[in-house]
């Protein structure tokens, strides 16, 4: 036996027999999983909600609810109806009969023009029969079965007592589309209640059919024609005319079962049938339209059969209970007023009650004018009449006049109105029921009578809203209105709220008593943005130290408080390394952020981050922030989660790791050896100040992360001193990162053409970039052994030339590295020279592949066991090639004009620096500077 429980099922509760398939199609209707209500139950289990969830509506759960006597079966009835129809399963054959081929050649041009009636009757009854047929090649949608359903439900509405079967067909009548499937039955349903004379179903239709015949666009792609639905329109109007022609005494009673079905939303203009009931006298109606008609008029002059309204109030006041758009209920109360004002001096105050309940503004306007007009109805005697309650809920009433004859009652005999009601009572958007709710709140204590939480309830309506907040500063402070009150009115939504607290707060608890602790608020997930941005402003009165770093955090990733957590960063209020390199890792990089542990745990502690994913905007500030080497050192980034970013594909990560690592690393950094990656310079936050011992600087062009103020104010802090220009005893040249849009196109910088001439003169300038300038400042001075030198140089080869695609990522970036790094060739492509250090060194310090260039110049491939990253010396360089000297190349001479093309004699592969050295910088004839120079096209990278 099936058992009795007790389904909230899209927050109604309802009590039915459980049918497992009833289970289903109620939640699959509703789009909701189901919770048992019942004490004794628990929730489905997850294997059944994937089940309801994971399913279609069908035939067969509907007829199962209908078993099972669901009050939810008209609205699953119309969820199936209403749906798309689903493609098959299994492929269909081409040139198949299908019903979406059947209707497209059913609206097509050559059927509905060129074939004659009958052929379009043959066509659509014979298609149909093929569709419908067992052996059928495509099985129907479920849709079109449901005449099936329908026809079982108005069989058992005929029966007397079938309240059920009749209630669930009128509810359906109403809302079902007019598509194929119930269509049909609708059809036959019509005609069989009209044959029976079942006045209250053939109402229903006609009501249904007036409103769909009454749209005016739509009908291009509907399923039955406007044609059709307009003859059973007229139709349904020959019914009731000839129940005025041969029954008239129950014209009205059928008219009424008619009007009570037009929805409150239709177009009233274009209707049939509700047209010739109200205003069939004005003779404005053609063939198959009505002309324009004057609604101004009354509709009781232009009424068919007005005769027959005027025999009895019953129908009327049966419209106005029942009906459900407004102009008929205008009708009605505008019916009675004029054909039986006498008999309404009788009324009895039960009806009256009756009809207020309605809560329709016709309604009430028209029981106004009852209570002014019938003698007994005078108000001192309202309560014995059993009025006095459904007079006070026209406080409430949608019409104006009735709200303010309920306002007045209520100043003279409701003056002891409950506080819930006044509250209610005080956000009326009528000024006249406002008024009194403010003079019977002033009567009362605001403090022991009304209290701070009926205050509280106020605020932020859109018309209490004042009220309360005068209330609550007049009469209210500090011990009541305490720093929690403040708190949970900061996570209301409404602006007005956020407005009051956000002003009165500060002048209640200064921020020095609320502490930095209060403003952790902003971790709360229903926090708003209006209310984050006083939360905000109240958390930079606060040093920084006083919030941990997931506090910040934080505030970066969520949407209402990103904009001014990334403004902080900018200007360095908070500095970025308070939030840790390993957050800003994650941010930068998709793997890491779904990798990391922290933001795996931010997502099961806090609410508000269940559903945060990655965001491609943090990721390029994120990037941004990494590529300062005055933020964050080589060492922070790491140069295994680098190298990652290196073999990406996507240009956002590639060309981010690729552009760091050629400015902070140097060729020692890739050597494999003990797996001891880059010591670069020390964690920010343990950084050691360093001393530049008078060493003098000069910058020129544009600097990427700083001003050029800003930039000598480094150098005095530093220990350091500024020159006006360049001589020969500058320490350092510092070129900007950013440059000049003439860089790279021959033109350098006139500071650095002076500089390189003092250097071919023997002075001991060094011209570095900007960003070695800044790990300079940062400490960052490495040193590496010749071996590590070359061992880098080796792998760097390798990694440009292992078989694979040319422009893999890892070949790419190996690439472009040694080309940026090569002295000659870096010179060549940008105009800038290899910071100190950073040069692939022109000799193996395996000694036998390069010999230096000069017994004064210093080669980072010498013999020595270690050289400085930071203070090896570039002097007296030549831009002359390398391998012009190596005894394995013969270069031609350039001068010659029938030399051959400048291109080196290949010699067997070396390794480390000087197979590097040998292999990438071939060299080409420039004519203009009468030497040779490497060619970065010859070399196949470029």
């Amino acid at each position: 036996m099936p058992r009795s429980r007790e389904i909230s099922v899209n927050g109604v509760r309802r009590l039915f027999v459980i049918f497992p398939a009833a289970v289903v199609v109620r939640a699959r209707a509703c789009g909701h999983s189901l919770q048992a209500a019942g004490p004794e139950d628990g929730a489905l289990g997850e294997t059944t909600r994937e089940l309801v969830m994971g399913q279609q509506l069908s035939l067969e759960d509907l007829r199962r609810a209908w078993t099972a006597r669901d009050p939810e079966l008209p609205s699953l009835f119309i969820a199936l109806v209403a749906a798309a129809d689903s493609a098959s399963a299994a492929p269909v054959r081409e040139g198949a009969l299908t019903f979406t081929a059947y209707l497209s050649e059913l609206r097509g041009y050559n059927h509905r023009k060129r074939r004659s009636p009958q052929e379009r009757a043959r066509y659509r009854i014979d298609g149909m029969r093929a569709l419908e047929a067992q052996r059928a090649e495509v099985p129907l949608p479920e849709r079109l079965g449901a005449y099936e359903l329908l026809e079982e439900l108005w069989r058992a509405a005929q029966v007397t007592g079938a309240a059920y079967a009749r209630e669930a067909l009128l509810e359906i009548i109403a809302g079902v589309p007019l598509r194929w499937g119930p269509w049909r039955a609708l059809k036959r349903i019509f005609k069989e209640a009209e044959a029976r004379g079942d006045t209250e179903i053939v109402g229903a239709l006609a009501a249904r059919f007036d409103a769909a015949y009454a749209q005016r666009y739509g009908w291009g792609t509907s399923e039955v024609s406007k044609n059709t639905i307009g003859y059973l329109c007229r139709r349904a109007w020959r019914y009731l005319r000839r129940q005025a022609e041969g029954l008239g005494a129950a014209y009205a009673d059928a008219a009424v079962e008619f009007l009570r079905f037009y929805p409150e939303r239709v177009d009233l203009r274009g209707t049939w049938v509700y047209n010739h009931i109200l205003f069939h006298e004005t003779k404005r109606y053609a063939r198959r339209n009505w002309k324009r008609i004057d609604r101004g008029a009354s509709a009781l002059k232009s009424r068919a059969y007005g005769e027959l309204w005027r025999r009895s109030l019953r129908p009327l006041f049966t419209l106005l209970e029942r009906a459900n758009n407004e102009a008929v209920r205008e009708y009605a109360t505008s019916a009675l007023k004029t054909d039986f004002r006498a008999t309404l001096r009788e009324v009895e105050g039960a009806w009256v009650v009756r009809l207020i309940a309605v809560g329709s503004a016709s309604i009430d306007t028209f029981v106004i004018w009852l209570l002014g007009n019938v003698p007994r109805f005078e108000q001192g005697a309202f309560r014995e009449l059993g009025l006095h309650d459904a007079v006070l809920r026209l406080l409430d009433s949608p019409a104006n006049d009735a709200r303010a004859y309920a306002a007045a009652y209520a100043r003279t005999h409701a003056r002891d109105l409950g506080l819930d009601r006044l509250i209610a009572l005080a956000n009326n958007s009528h000024g006249e029921v406002r008024g009194l709710v403010k003079d019977l709140l002033g009567d009362r204590d605001p403090r022991k009578d009304i209290g701070l939480d009926a205050w509280g309830r106020l605020l932020g309506s859109q018309y209490g809203h004042e009220l309360a907040v005068d209330a609550l500063r007049k009469h209210f402070g500090a011990r009541e209105l305490t720093p929690e009150w403040f708190l949970a009115r900061f996570l209301d939504s409404r602006d007005k709220v956020i407005d009051f607290v956000s002003d009165l707060l500060p002048k209640i608890h200064p921020y020095k008593a609320l502490g930095a602790a209060y403003f952790r608020l902003l971790d709360a997930p229903e926090l708003g943005r209006k209310a984050a941005r006083f939360a905000l402003d109240g958390v930079t009165r606060y040093p920084v130290a006083d919030y941990d770093a997931d506090f910040w955090r934080h505030l970066l990733l969520r949407d209402a408080t990103r904009g001014a957590m990334t403004q902080w960063i900018r200007e360095e209020r908070v500095k970025a390394d308070a939030l840790g390199p390993p957050f800003w890792r994650a941010l930068a990089f998709r793997p890491t952020w779904e990798a990391d542990p922290w933001v795996r745990a931010l997502k099961a502690e806090h609410r508000w981050a269940r559903d945060l994913s990655y965001d491609e905007g943090l990721g390029g500030f994120a990037r941004e922030l990494l590529g300062d080497v005055r933020k964050f050192t080589p060492d922070q980034l790491g140069f295994a989660w680098l190298m990652e970013m290196v073999q990406r594909a996507e240009p956002s990560y590639h060309d981010f790791a690729v552009e760091y690592m050629i400015k902070a690393f140097l060729p020692a950094d890739f050597a494999p050896a003990d797996e001891a990656q880059p010591a670069a310079a020390p964690a920010a936050s343990a950084a050691k100040t360093v001393d530049l011992g008078g060493k003098t600087f000069l910058f020129t062009g544009k600097l990427a992360t700083m001003t050029r103020d800003q930039a000598t104010a480094k150098v005095t802090v530093a220990g350091g001193a500024n020159a006006g220009s360049v001589t020969a005893k500058l320490d350092y040249l510092v070129i900007g990162d950013e440059g000049s849009p003439l860089y790279g196109a021959g033109r350098k910088g006139s500071k650095q053409v002076a500089a390189e001439k003092l250097v071919a003169k023997g002075a001991a300038i060094r011209i570095i970039s900007e960003t070695a300038f800044l790990q300079m400042l940062a400490g960052g001075e490495r040193e590496f052994s010749a071996d590590k030198v070359d061992d880098g140089c080796a792998r760097l080869w390798a990694m440009a030339t292992d078989p694979g695609p040319a422009d893999a990522p890892l070949a790419s970036f190996a690439q472009k590295y040694i080309r940026r790094h090569h002295p000659d060739i870096c010179l060549a492509l940008t105009d800038r020279p290899v910071d100190p250090g950073a040069e692939i060194p022109e000799n193996s310090s395996r000694g036998h592949e390069c010999a230096p260039s000069s017994p004064t110049r210093a080669s980072p491939c010498a013999s020595s066991p270690s050289t400085s990253a930071s203070g090896s010396s570039r002097a007296g360089r030549r831009r002359s090639s390398s391998w012009s000297r190596s005894p394995k190349i013969q270069t031609p001479s350039c001068g010659a004009s029938s030399a051959p093309p400048c291109s080196p004699t290949r010699a067997p592969r070396p390794s480390g620096c000087a197979s590097i050295r040998r292999a990438s910088a071939p060299t080409r004839c420039m004519p203009s500077a009468s030497r040779c120079t490497p060619s970065p096209a010859a070399s196949g990278w470029s």
